[in-house]
């Protein structure tokens, strides 16, 4: 479906194209924006149909943008749309098995990486190098030994 934004780029103009290009009522869809850098997918939120209990208090004029914060959507992005009706619990899940493999690679990643941080500013490598036991580059967090400064004044009497 080719959606032509420059009309109106609001939550609900969407959901509406999308309901009438399936032939479903606007009430029956959820959408969902897809971020593949993440893995993730962001729920698109028109503020009509909101869950029971769920009072969220909107500052400002109300209207939203799709291509602002927080969904920024633009040429080639993946939309997602699900019927509610096959979701009878209603969890909004639109998990692909390449978005929980995705999401996993990203999990081992960070792990990785806070790992690798731990290990650089650890103590045992800053004694290490000032006991003389590596050749390695000065660590960062190491100070500079102080360089003493000699000023001179001359006698003016």
């Amino acid at each position: 479906m080719i959606w032509d934004a420059s009309k109106s780029a609001s939550p609900k103009s969407l959901k509406q194209a999308i309901a009438d290009a399936l032939a479903c009522p606007v009430q029956r869809i959820v959408i969902a924006k897809h971020f593949p850098e993440k893995c993730h997918w962001q729920i698109i939120d028109d503020g009509s149909s909101s869950k029971k209990g769920n009072k969220k208090k909107r500052w400002g004029t109300g209207k939203s943008n799709l291509r602002h914060a927080p969904y920024f959507i633009k040429d080639g992005d993946t939309i997602g749309v699900k019927d509610r009706l096959s979701d009878p619990n209603d969890l909004d899940d639109f998990l692909t098995p390449e978005d929980v493999e995705g999401q996993e690679i990203l999990r081992i990643a960070a792990e990785n990486k806070r790992i690798k941080r731990q290990d650089y500013k650890s103590p045992s490598r800053c004694s290490e190098w000032m006991l003389g036991g590596s050749d390695r580059e000065l660590p960062r967090h190491a100070k500079k030994s102080e360089v003493g400064i000699t000023i001179h004044v001359d006698d003016f009497t």
